[in-house]
């Protein structure tokens, strides 16, 4: 079976004189010491984990986060008096990226539980 990339050399070789090369230029540009490309497998692997290993572990921590602050009200008071206050004067309830810089609490809470979960769930898997 052809591979679906191999048409487009001129599109991976002019890819290369770019200042910045996204993720699926690096990979069909990557190469191993005999000078072998990846396969169409390879590279659907490679994108498929980049894209959903992500997601697991994110949304994990997220809950696990959410989990916590429910069971621990007095810092999910200081998060919705922070988030109050930021939001006062607005019309929308959309906090804007500009605004995290502005919280105290609530990213040093995401880092934790997403590095806690990330700690968790790669013992778990490793156990497996």
């Amino acid at each position: 079976m052809p591979s679906c990339f191999e048409n487009n050399q001129d599109a991976i070789t002019s890819s290369r004189d770019r200042k910045y090369l996204d993720f699926l230029d690096i990979l069909l540009s990557a190469k191993d010491d005999d000078g072998h490309g990846l396969t169409d497998l390879e590279i659907r692997d490679e994108v498929d984990t980049f894209l959903f290993a992500g997601h697991d572990t994110i949304s994990s921590g997220l809950t696990w986060m959410f989990y916590c602050l429910a069971k621990y009200p007095e810092h999910q008071k200081k998060v919705q008096e922070e988030l109050d206050e930021i939001l006062k004067d607005r019309r929308s309830n959309t906090v804007e990226w500009y605004d995290i810089f502005s919280l105290l609490h609530l990213p040093p809470l995401l880092t934790l539980f997403l590095s806690f979960s990330i700690i968790v769930l790669s013992s778990h898997n490793y156990k497996q």
